[in-house]
């Protein structure tokens, strides 16, 4: 595993970002940069398929894992790494593991990661906290 020095990070994104990256607003109008995967990184890390669907040559994509678009839709995209994230997460691997898990087109990912509604407010709530941390306002 590749990893940086803390120094590094701090000194912010190198120019590759502006190529490679993705702008975000903040709720007050400042404009960011972060990396970005490519939609075949993505499609690797989701262990995504292409699976013909029957009608001519038309195909779906089918995956292990949620893409990073359903994820987000789902209730457990709290903002951060939970506890229900990780149980969730283990669960989904053991079934991989058994045998036992089946590909899934994104409206099934999408309905499986319905659960909690609150959740939804509760990530809202702590990207703007992120927000204000990061602008340094109180």
């Amino acid at each position: 595993m590749q990893s940086i020095s803390q120094d590094t990070v701090l000194v912010g994104p190198t120019d590759e970002v502006f190529t490679h990256g993705q702008p975000f607003q903040t709720s007050d109008g400042t404009y960011w940069w972060d990396d970005n995967l490519s939609e075949d990184e993505l499609n690797l890390i989701c262990g995504v398929y292409k699976v013909f669907t029957g009608y001519g040559q038309q195909a779906a994509d089918m995956s292990w894992w949620p893409k990073p678009a359903i994820w987000q839709r789902g209730n457990l995209d709290v903002g951060y790494w939970s506890h229900a994230c990780k149980e969730w997460f283990q669960n989904q691997l053991t079934h991989i593991l058994n045998g036992s898990a089946d590909l899934r087109s994104a409206k099934k990912w999408g309905s499986s990661l319905v659960m909690l509604r609150k959740q939804g407010k509760l990530a809202t709530k702590n990207t703007k906290l992120v927000e204000r941390c990061i602008l340094h306002k109180e």
